[in-house]
């Protein structure tokens, strides 16, 4: 345990460690080391070895500061992660996704969605006939698929 510890102190002269490490943790981190020495001790098959090997070796590398760029790409990273994974099965919502992403700063239409939610009426009246008729059409078939 006390190589662990001493080898974690050596890494970070000074106690200048990217990220607050206490007594709590070298001794964690140093439990955690000998656990997986034990285990490729024992007689694992050789990809078995290979993995304690490899998760050894990440448990014992140091925390790299980040520049704020790589916070900032890694942040990116994980919001594509989290965003890349909507499904869903509305064809509005396939429409309006669409537009948005080619064509119609969601600005907009995040304004627009406000104006007709605040003015709270079921009817609306519009100067262009042939506009009207025409997005009528295309809600009918947007209803139509639903």
């Amino acid at each position: 345990m006390k190589k662990l510890s001493e080898q974690i102190r050596s890494r970070w002269p000074g106690s200048k460690c990217p990220v607050d490490v206490d007594e709590k943790d070298i001794s964690e981190w140093a439990e955690l080391a000998e656990e997986l020495e034990k285990l490729q001790e024992q007689s694992l098959p050789d990809k078995g070895k290979k993995a304690l090997e490899v998760a050894g070796e990440l448990a014992a590398e140091p925390v790299q500061e980040w520049t704020p760029e790589q916070v900032r790409e890694d942040q990116v990273k994980q919001m594509r992660n989290r965003s890349g994974r909507v499904k869903s099965t509305s064809p509005v919502v396939a429409l309006l996704y669409e537009l948005c992403r080619d064509h119609l700063p969601v600005g907009i239409l995040s304004e627009k969605i406000n104006a007709l939610e605040a003015a709270g009426t079921a009817e609306y009246h519009f100067t262009n006939g042939w506009l009207a008729n025409f997005v009528r059409d295309c809600a009918d078939r947007l209803q139509w698929m639903e």
